[in-house]
């Protein structure tokens, strides 16, 4: 919290989602301190449990409410009720973090929300480049254009018959 590393709400507060076990924060990519926070903690990791590569799971910021969790975290007036068109048809804060949440760099989460899994796998190749100095192996579910230089792309649970 002191490093600043975590998506905001909409007045400031450090953002809360949901995920395993419970309440959770989601680091914020754009902010200056993360990339270090997160290779501190990956570091640390490695020092407990040797590993030659991340399956990085979840990193769209995936959110087990739809939105805000806590009606406190809740925008004044909420950017989805002014958008022109719905793409896809569906709620976009469905399974995921509100799209009012804010990051370091003054964009909304509606505004960044497919980097989010890129600048993951970038920053987590990045540590595996200086602290491993190995070839990555990472694996991660949500990208974009040109992440397949940082990390390989797993598709989800998906079921065929």
């Amino acid at each position: 919290m002191n490093q600043n590393v975590f998506i905001k709400t909409d007045a400031g507060d450090t953002f809360i989602g949901q995920v395993w076990p419970d309440d959770a924060a989601f680091p914020d990519w754009f902010s200056e301190n993360t990339a270090s926070w997160w290779g501190k903690q990956l570091s640390n990791f490695y020092d407990q449990v040797k590993f030659d590569g991340l399956w990085l799971d979840m990193n769209e910021a995936s959110n087990f409410c739809n939105g805000v969790c806590y009606e406190s975290q809740m925008a004044a007036n909420p950017v989805k009720n002014k958008l022109p068109y719905i793409p896809t048809g569906r709620d976009l804060e469905m399974k995921s973090i509100t799209l009012d949440a804010k990051h370091a760099n003054g964009y909304t989460e509606l505004d960044v929300h497919s980097l989010f899994g890129a600048m993951e796998s970038a920053v987590t190749h990045q540590w595996f480049q200086t602290e491993k100095k190995s070839r990555t192996m990472i694996i991660e579910r949500s990208a974009f254009a040109g992440m397949g230089k940082y990390a390989s792309r797993w598709l989800g649970d998906n079921f065929s018959s």
